[in-house]
């Protein structure tokens, strides 16, 4: 099989799990009369001071987005995904074989172009739905993750447009040192937010595979660029994409999940109701169960990520067929 097609198909599989995935997502977005989340910036206004009082200030609330439903920007980046991987599949439909050629171990054209396009309009906006599912109604922090990951996949891609250019370890530097930052912010949010049931930890626990599995992205990269056994045994263009599965699956399901089972034990069930939410103990079992599955599947998804990468499919060798001497 040509390397162009083992790249279709992995395309076409992403698009289809994306697919059903924002389907499910849209399904499990609460109505509006449950998304009661704003994002707003504090008007401050100055006072005189007095004889009885030092100078003061009133705040009053500027809200620059309103009804924020954290599960609708998961959907929706579960469908600007697939729609990414479909852009993809077109793509290769009509690319020549010869394009989808290696360029010593370093990505491809096409796939590291639509790939950090991708990231930076994705990778920020589950970020957005993970602090806004943690309650944060901060419009400042949410406009700095969203630039600060454009900021970051530019890094990325500029890596990818000159490989050998002397100085990239700046880029490097610079994106590692802004994720580092959205890590900690993201991280110190979760540990300041707690849920009176029985699953107060949550948030850090999902803060910590964030961490883990946005880092991977870096590391992955790194490899590619300065590691050159792991550049030229693995395929780095479909790791990434194993990546991108595991990391948006398992943070969005986890997310959606959380929102859901924490609605419910806390005494108000979001309507529309998904079908096994008929009772507290089912449905606090259920979407615990589905964290745990899809956690395990995250793994899976990377593990064999890097499996189908190593069995390299390459072009077949025209056979070399010997005459036979005739005495």
């Amino acid at each position: 099989m040509l390397l162009k097609d083992v790249y279709l198909w992995l395309h076409v599989f992403a698009c289809l799990i994306h697919l059903v995935s924002c389907v499910l997502a849209w399904l499990c977005n609460p109505s509006s009369s449950h998304v009661r989340l704003s994002l707003k910036v504090d008007k401050l206004t100055y006072e005189y001071a007095t004889n009885v009082s030092s100078v003061g200030a009133s705040s009053e609330e500027v809200v620059y987005a309103s009804k924020v439903s954290p599960i609708g920007l998961v959907a929706l980046n579960e469908t600007l995904t697939a729609l990414s991987h479909l852009v993809a599949v077109f793509v290769l439909m009509f690319m020549s074989d010869k394009v989808y050629r290696r360029k010593d171990g370093y990505s491809l054209d096409y796939e590291y172009m639509r790939r950090w396009f991708e990231y930076a309009i994705t990778a920020g906006l589950l970020e957005v739905a993970i602090v806004c599912g943690q309650g944060t109604r901060e419009w400042f922090l949410i406009v700095y993750i969203l630039a600060c990951n454009v900021v970051i996949q530019l890094m990325g891609y500029l890596m990818d447009v000159a490989p050998r250019f002397p100085y990239k370890s700046w880029f490097f530097g610079i994106g590692g040192f802004l994720l580092s930052i959205q890590i900690w912010l993201i991280s110190t949010n979760a540990v300041n937010t707690s849920n009176r049931s029985e699953n107060e930890s949550v948030w850090v626990r999902m803060a910590i595979f964030y961490g883990v599995m946005y880092s991977l992205f870096g590391v992955h990269q790194a490899f590619v660029h300065y590691w050159e056994w792991y550049r030229t045994t693995f395929h780095g263009d479909m790791i990434f994409i194993f990546l991108s599965m595991s990391s948006k699956l398992y943070l969005s399901w986890s997310l959606i999940a959380e929102i859901r089972q924490r609605f419910y034990e806390l005494g108000e069930p979001l309507t529309p109701s998904v079908w096994f939410e008929t009772d507290r103990a089912s449905t606090v079992d259920t979407w615990m169960s589905i964290k745990d599955t899809m956690m395990v599947f995250s793994i899976v998804v990377i593990v064999l990520g890097y499996v189908i990468s190593y069995v390299r499919v390459t072009p077949p060798k025209a056979s070399k067929v010997r005459a036979k001497r005739v005495f």
